[in-house]
C-alpha cells in the first residue's frame, strides 16, 4: 500500500518504509496527489520546467524516477497523460489532522508553485472548519480553548 504524506514535507510510504525521493521528484509526487486522476504531458510538463526546451524529456525522466521509486503499480502513464494511482493521503485522514492539534501542520512545506500555495489555503480552510467543530464539541471550556 502507497501512502502520501503532504502535510509537512512531502514523502512516501511503501508498505510501511519509506521511500527515497529527490525534491524535484517530490514536488511532482506532491501535486499528482493532490490533484487526482490523469494529466496531460505537456501541461505537466510546461508547469514544471517552463523554461526549458527539454520540458517533455525531464517530465519522461522524472516519471520514470517515480516510477521506480513508488513500485510501476504506483503511476498510470499513458503516451499523452499521467495520474497517480490511488494512494492513501494523510490529507484525507481527519483523525490525523485531529492528532496533529492546532498546530500549523501544512501540505506541501518547502514547495513555493501557485498550486501548493492554493493546497495549503485549502487545506487551512478544511483544518479550520475540523478545528471549530472540535471546539463546539469539546466539554470542557480548557479544551475548547486549546482547540
Amino acid at each position: 500500500m502507497l501512502r502520501v504524506q503532504l502535510l509537512g514535507v512531502t514523502t512516501a510510504v511503501r508498505d510501511g518504509r519509506p521511500v527515497p525521493l529527490s525534491r524535484p521528484h517530490r514536488r511532482l509526487l506532491a501535486y499528482l496527489a493532490l490533484h487526482p486522476g490523469p494529466h496531460d504531458r505537456d501541461v505537466l510538463a510546461a508547469r514544471f520546467w517552463p523554461d526549458s526546451p527539454d520540458a517533455r524529456a525531464n517530465l519522461r525522466t522524472a516519471v520514470w524516477a517515480l516510477r521506480r521509486a513508488l513500485g510501476d503499480d504506483a503511476l498510470v502513464a499513458r503516451r499523452d497523460t499521467v495520474a497517480l494511482a490511488p494512494v492513501a493521503r494523510d490529507v484525507d485522514d481527519l483523525e490525523a489532522l485531529e492528532r496533529a492539534g492546532p498546530g500549523p501542520a501544512e501540505p506541501c512545506a518547502g514547495i513555493d508553485d501557485d498550486w501548493a500555495v492554493a493546497a495549503r489555503a485549502e487545506h487551512l480552510r478544511r483544518r479550520v472548519a475540523l478545528l471549530d467543530g472540535l471546539a463546539a464539541a469539546a466539554t470542557d471550556p480548557s479544551e475548547a480553548v486549546a482547540w
